[in-house]
């Protein structure tokens, strides 16, 4: 019973920030660790998870016409055969280079609001003066599939990045086009891992429970309160996690240690 709390309640904490922005599946890998799974199972593992909270939370964008189904096909193609090769081949990658990599993404992502607040809250799909670079952005999915189907950690950021620079979305709008995205390409991707043997699905199916929970949340959120509220929100959880990048807070020692107490 303990387990499943852990498991459950963690779920939950990964569901609402991943819904939301993005950055939590270490957390979820971490927890899998402690809890005994090989790395490279966790991070199978790890993609049960995501499916169901991401399935949860396309079912709440879907119902109120949020998700713009219109014109991003070419992208979502791009990053599913991206995440497939990056779910077969470990790119030999230090750590720490997605670390930085990470950091410096929430950096523009938090300096360009602020420089321009209303990318965000407006979109520029609409903007006669905006024109979409079609071959720009599919190759731009197709290195974050790559990124995704390997590891999967942040790929939230650099999909919100894109949908509200590259595909001119305001942030609610790029929110539910990159749980879209997630859900499209790792429930492909995810085949490469049941293959290879790399799920625990005991895990990853309780596990998903508390996703499913944060993801409800985090959607009903992002679609009840305002634009504004939910751009700060995201803001807060993008300072959050790059504050965790850092190492002055560690966010999973944090979680851990708190589950530890359950």
């Amino acid at each position: 019973m303990k387990l499943y709390i852990i498991l459950i309640i963690s779920g939950l904490i990964v569901g609402f920030i991943n819904t939301l922005a993005g950055g939590a599946t270490i957390i979820s890998i971490s927890v899998f660790n402690w809890l005994g799974l090989p790395l490279t199972i966790a991070n199978g593992t790890n993609r049960v998870a995501i499916i169901m909270q991401t399935l949860s939370s396309n079912a709440v964008f879907f119902k109120n016409k949020v998700i713009p189904y219109k014109n991003i096909w070419r992208q979502a193609l791009a990053i599913v055969i991206g995440s497939l090769i990056g779910a077969v081949f470990a790119v030999n990658v230090k750590e720490d280079f997605f670390r930085y990599a990470l950091m410096v993404v929430i950096v523009i992502m938090i300096v360009s609001m602020f420089i321009n607040p209303k990318s965000w809250t407006v979109g520029k799909e609409n903007n006669a003066n905006f024109k979409r670079n079609e071959w720009l952005t599919i190759i731009v999915f197709f290195i974050i599939g790559l990124y995704g189907g390997f590891i999967h950690v942040g790929v939230g950021y650099y999909i919100l990045f894109a949908g509200i620079y590259l595909m001119g979305y305001d942030v609610i709008k790029a929110s539910a086009f990159k749980n879209f995205l997630v859900f499209f390409y790792v429930s492909i991707s995810f085949i490469i891992f049941i293959i290879n043997g790399l799920v625990n699905w005991e895990y990853g199916l309780v596990h998903g429970i508390g996703n499913i929970i944060g993801a409800q949340i985090a959607a009903r959120i992002s679609l009840t309160k305002s634009i504004n509220f939910v751009k700060w929100l995201i803001v807060a959880i993008m300072i959050l996690i790059f504050i965790d990048l850092t190492g002055i807070i560690s966010l999973k020692q944090l979680v851990l240690g708190s589950l530890g107490n359950v």
